[in-house]
């Protein structure tokens, strides 16, 4: 159960998360018709994760968390895999499709958490949630019928958009499985969790790196400029924190306000679009946009009433 204040403090992470997810977006963006390299891109950034390593081991003592280094380690080896594909369909999106449309579809994880996390028991299945994922697929709907009309290559565009649904899937599963694991954020050493998750990154995931190069899927090449060494960096940095932020902020409310709160990233990614590809949204892609937003707003009432009934009643 959470206090008042652990759910606002959750809250607030999630709007760094917000801002620096679709920050993350706009470099995968800028990348992608030079480098266009989704697998090593988020090799790499998961790799870099690895240097929580230390600092969790430093910090961990049994008596701050319930779970041991050895359990930790195991919960990282279930979770590594699907946070990985869940990441790659996610940057694949954006060499496809705009920003807005990659970042507003992921909003469609709200719906795979609830039905997960119901199954689970870690989300209550109730109407009053069911409408506002309904009105939030209905957004999407809207936001995705209009999405080919704006971009110079539709059919690429409806590949980007499967690729950010594929990615929500599988964040519906492992946001679920974490919190079905952790329960509260005071059990797990998030840095110890996500040092584990590099590490196993870093070393059985690299050989495809080659397949598919071999394959001719993906060649393999290093960055061809400084400019894009600069937006590698800068999104790996962008990730480290903002993946750090979100488990906080999973932990400290609920899977369901985090998957439908990330809703907050469409107002940004399409203020981005106008800036910097002077991208303007038709008003039936506004209309979606804000019913999905006004989901998140009815899901987080909802999430936080059940969480006040509940810790009431300790």
């Amino acid at each position: 159960m959470h206090s008042g204040s652990q759910w606002y403090l959750g809250l607030t992470l999630l709007g760094v998360v917000v801002v620096l997810w679709v920050a993350s977006g706009f470099f995968m963006s800028e990348m992608s018709d030079v480098y266009s390299k989704p697998y090593f891109v988020t090799y790499i950034n998961t790799c870099l994760m690895s240097l929580y390593l230390p600092f969790g081991y430093r910090n961990h003592t049994i008596d701050r968390f319930k779970f041991s280094v050895t359990d930790t380690a195991k919960l990282s080896f279930v979770f590594f895999a699907l946070w990985f594909l869940s990441n790659l369909l996610s940057n694949a999106a954006y060499y496809y499709t705009t920003v807005q449309s990659a970042t507003i579809i992921s909003c469609s994880s709200s719906f795979f958490t609830l039905i997960i996390g119901a199954y689970f028991g870690v989300e209550n299945f109730a109407l009053n949630k069911v409408i506002p994922i309904v009105i939030s697929f209905f957004g999407l709907a809207l936001i995705t019928s209009q999405d080919s009309q704006k971009l110079s290559a539709p059919a690429l565009a409806v590949v980007g958009n499967i690729f950010a649904f594929g990615s929500a899937i599988l964040y519906g599963f492992y946001t679920t499985l974490l919190k079905k694991q952790v329960g509260d954020e005071s059990n797990l050493n998030t840095k110890l969790f996500f040092g584990f998750v590099g590490i196993y990154t870093l070393i059985s995931l690299w050989p495809i790196i080659f397949l598919l190069d071999y394959f001719e899927i993906e060649t393999f090449a290093l960055p061809p400029s400084a400019k894009i060494w600069w937006l590698l960096a800068l999104n790996g940095v962008t990730i480290i924190i903002s993946d750090f932020c979100w488990v906080l902020s999973t932990l400290m409310t609920s899977p369901l306000v985090v998957s439908v709160g990330l809703s907050a990233t469409i107002p940004l990614s399409m203020l981005g679009e106008v800036i910097l590809h002077h991208r303007y949204a038709s008003p039936i892609y506004l209309l979606g946009a804000a019913l999905v937003g006004y989901s998140f707003y009815a899901i987080n009432v909802r999430e936080h009433e059940d969480e006040i009934e509940a810790y009431d009643q300790l």
